[in-house]
């Protein structure tokens, strides 16, 4: 599908990605309670919570741009 998680604060970690997919280890209880913190919380319904407590979002990756500098050997051998 082309999806991707991505951190919007800090750089995306292992740790953020377990506790983002826990509830999925209890996923017969999960899609309740992710309905009903989306009606209670402030901001996109869409998102899940657990995505809004660790600051993550999922996006679809071809819209992802990195830019990748690369290094020239000229500028290596300065430094």
């Amino acid at each position: 599908m082309g999806l991707e998680v991505r951190s919007l604060r800090g750089p995306m970690s292992l740790s953020k990605a377990a506790v983002r997919n826990f509830p999925k280890l209890f996923w017969f209880a999960f899609p309740l309670l992710d309905t009903l913190a989306g009606l209670v919380v402030d901001g996109d319904p869409r998102q899940r919570w657990s995505d809004k407590i660790l600051g993550t979002t999922v996006a679809q990756s071809h819209l992802i741009h990195v830019r990748v500098h690369p290094i020239e050997a000229s500028d290596a051998g300065g430094r």
